[in-house]
């Protein structure tokens, strides 16, 4: 029987920060049935650049702009080609290795989106570019690919993270689920350790409807003791899905943090308290309400976990 390769998209923008995504990748993802494509969208010369054309000074700026195009093409190619060779020193062999460099259609955001819709698994980026503006936590393609890429599951990486140890952030809906799948689909044959991991958040009830009543320490007892026997049943039940991936036993932990008041933040603390590079979430809880388009939790964690990598499965 024909096994399927994974088809990985990695864009690139040409800064240090696409180059730490590569290199995550390159360890993240184990060896085997796997091809990355890393991928440029060419802007070749700023917009403004081309109002000479219109100018009658055309004749005098015309060589300078052929000759700056000429510039940020080998700039380019001498990025790419950098890319490539982290790829093959992670352990990637050549033939699994393709670069593809277009230039601008849509826009650059746009045509990633575009590029994924063709047969790819995962999107990979950096979380920050060579345009970042101070105050800003994502790069603005990365902002742009979150709320708008929903074919395929889209990984953000920032800083350098250790692949080697992922989070994987639950709850009772069919979206963490779907995570966990995805998961098993992509480190098949891996070498990660895993944590399922749940907060369990109790909010008082005054928040909404401030005329009732507190909640008891009973209450608020049983409710994360609810809590904790659903999420058993769902941490049994995926923890056997990642097994069946081929991940060892011993290497799928199971942890609940009770009474969180934020679970993006339980989330972020408890992955840098044990060491995990990498987040997986789904990119919607338990809320289907139209504006969590992307979700409260995988959004705000999205935007704290500014030194991890962080997957959002659709």
């Amino acid at each position: 029987m024909t096994v399927l390769k994974k088809k990985i998209l990695v864009g690139l923008d040409g800064s240090e920060q696409s180059l730490a995504a590569v290199k995550y990748l390159g360890e993240f993802f184990p060896s085997g049935e796997r091809e990355f494509v890393l991928f440029h969208v060419s802007v070749e010369i700023p917009d403004s650049f081309w109002d000479f054309k219109k100018d009658h000074d055309y004749d005098v700026h015309g060589p300078m702009i052929k000759a700056l195009e000429k510039y940020q093409g080998a700039n380019v190619r001498e990025f790419m080609d950098k890319a490539f060779q982290v790829l093959l020193e992670s352990g990637v062999s050549e033939e699994a290795v393709s670069v593809k460099v277009q230039k601008r259609i849509k826009g650059i955001a746009r045509d990633i989106i575009t590029e994924s819709s063709q047969g790819y698994d995962a999107v990979i980026v950096g979380n920050t570019g060579k345009g970042k503006i101070k105050g800003l936590v994502l790069g603005s393609i990365a902002n742009k690919l979150r709320g708008n890429l929903l074919n395929v599951p889209l990984c953000v990486v920032g800083g350098n993270p250790d692949p080697g140890k992922i989070l994987v952030a639950m709850d009772a809906s069919e979206g963490a689920m779907r995570a966990v799948d995805c998961l098993s689909s992509l480190i098949e044959g891996g070498d990660h350790e895993v944590m399922l991991f749940h907060a369990i958040k109790v909010m008082s009830l005054q928040t909404v409807y401030p005329d009732t009543p507190p909640l008891t320490t009973q209450m608020e007892y049983d409710l994360v003791e609810d809590g904790r026997k659903t999420m058993g049943r769902i941490f049994k039940e995926s923890k056997d899905r990642l097994i069946r991936a081929g991940l060892d036993d011993n290497k799928v932990d199971c942890k609940i943090t009770p009474e969180a008041h934020s679970r993006a933040w339980a989330i972020i603390m408890k992955a840098e308290k044990e060491g995990c590079g990498t987040i997986v979430l789904g990119r919607r809880g338990l809320s289907k309400v139209e504006d969590f388009f992307i979700g409260r939790v995988s959004n705000k964690v999205l935007e704290l976990a500014n030194k991890r990598a962080v997957w959002i499965v659709s």
